[in-house]
């Protein structure tokens, strides 16, 4: 007889239980990760393809860029004034 066959299943295993995913989810039901934030992403449209797109990850993030914008024009304002 093969290991497989002599090996006692555990009592979860034979009753077909699952294990519960204990993960915060958002307003539409999907799981969030509490570590990763979402990424920023840019969708291309592929040219000569009916509603195929292709994602690509922005060079610069939304945050970042929010703020290169703040203190530019906190610096331009101050260069003005």
């Amino acid at each position: 007889m093969s290991k497989n066959k002599n090996e006692k299943l555990d009592h979860r295993e034979v009753m077909g239980e699952v294990e519960k995913v204990h993960l915060p989810r958002d307003k539409k039901g999907r799981f969030v990760s509490p570590k990763e934030k979402p990424r920023s992403i840019k969708l291309v449209k592929v040219k000569g393809a009916y509603g195929t797109f292709v994602v690509k990850e922005k060079m610069i993030p939304d945050e970042i860029k929010t703020t290169l914008f703040g203190i530019a024009l906190i610096g331009l304002l101050i260069a003005i004034f």
